[in-house]
């Protein structure tokens, strides 16, 4: 099947922020990115979904996406937070319900991609949308994670609380979704998200849950390379996009020193921020929020540094011993380095 039916070839990309200045940097350079592996033979529209950006932002956003690809269409969508005041709040904001209004933006779109501000694309969405399949109302990478057993572990018990079914190997991340809009407007699934996180106020990840238990039965798995965010897995997403969930490139330190974090992630962090400081001109008030910025070749050889002088059992701690070769081979292992060039936009 084709991803946008008679219009092959023309991809739908959809991210969400609020005025906070990281989300809209994190938001750039994640467009900007999927703009810079897209194949030349095919066409991006990036939707802006609008929870209060300023004017002067958007503008930002919609000048910097040119620079990188002359051709890009910007659309913004201004969505009213008041909507989904009475949900819960993720980390804060409500940015995260604003992919349920798709369906109603989007009309006369079939497919769309939709992306967290912490994804950056290394492969082409051409090969993501070829994927779509209209027996599925959703695709997404699963979000059984080896190395962190205790995320599964946690949302199996909540689940089973609530006498919900839960399956870790067929519970997605909703950070990057190929979502199939015309299901979602044909079994009003708005709705129906929308009335999930309103009973269970007390889920910890509303509209993701909401998300899987409403689509579990026609929900589609990506592959590895498509939005995986396992520590393990990353060196296979230099083929697709890579959320970074929970350790945002464009915080001081967490992508640096998150205890789980893999040599790949760091990589894919340090060219994160490559791009950012490569795309986001130098007098942007976005760089108050992404201090890395400032010290970005202090970064590379500061981490190594501090982890040698940290005792080995900090490395490896006792209580997690039966893992302790594999995580120590995870954390110390030196990886071959990512080409800049893959990612600099010139």
């Amino acid at each position: 099947m084709t991803a946008q039916g008679p219009q092959a070839g023309a991809f739908h990309l959809a991210l969400a922020s609020d005025a906070n200045p990281g989300y809209l940097a994190g938001l750039t350079v994640a467009a900007a990115s999927a703009l810079r592996h897209l194949s030349p033979q095919a066409s991006l529209t990036v939707h802006v979904l609008d929870l209060g950006i300023p004017d002067a932002d958007f503008a930002q956003i919609e000048a910097i996406l040119r620079k990188v690809r002359a051709d890009v269409s910007v659309r913004r969508h201004p969505i009213d937070p008041a909507r989904f005041k009475d949900l819960p709040h993720w980390k804060g904001s409500l940015a995260a319900y604003a992919r349920l209004s798709l369906p109603d933006l989007l009309p006369e779109v079939d497919w769309v991609c939709y992306a967290d501000c912490d994804v950056l694309f290394t492969g082409d969405l051409t090969d993501l949308f070829a994927l779509a399949d209209s027996t599925f109302w959703m695709l997404g990478h699963s979000h059984d994670l080896p190395a962190l057993p205790s995320v599964a572990a946690a949302q199996h018990r909540w689940h089973e609380a609530h006498g919900l079914p839960y399956d870790k190997t067929h519970y997605v991340c909703s950070g990057l979704l190929l979502m199939n809009l015309r299901a979602f407007r044909e079994q009003d699934l708005t709705t129906r998200c929308l009335d999930f996180c309103r009973t269970y106020l007390d889920s910890r990840t509303p509209d993701q849950d909401a998300l899987n238990t409403v689509c579990r039965e026609h929900m589609g798995i990506l592959p590895d390379f498509w939005g995986t965010i396992d520590p393990q897995c990353a060196p296979r997403a230099l083929q697709g996009a890579f959320p970074f969930m929970g350790m945002v490139p464009w915080c001081a330190t967490r992508d640096r020193f998150c205890w789980y974090a893999g040599v790949y992630v760091r990589e894919l962090a340090r060219l994160w921020r490559l791009t950012a400081d490569k795309i986001i001109p130098k007098d942007s008030p976005w760089r108050d929020a992404m201090p890395l910025l400032r010290g970005l070749w202090w970064q590379r050889w500061l981490s190594p540094l501090l982890w040698l002088r940290l005792p080995r059992w900090m490395a490896a701690p006792p209580w997690v011993r039966g893992r302790r070769a594999r995580l120590k081979r995870l954390w110390f292992r030196r990886g071959e380095p990512i080409p800049e060039s893959d990612f600099w936009i010139e």
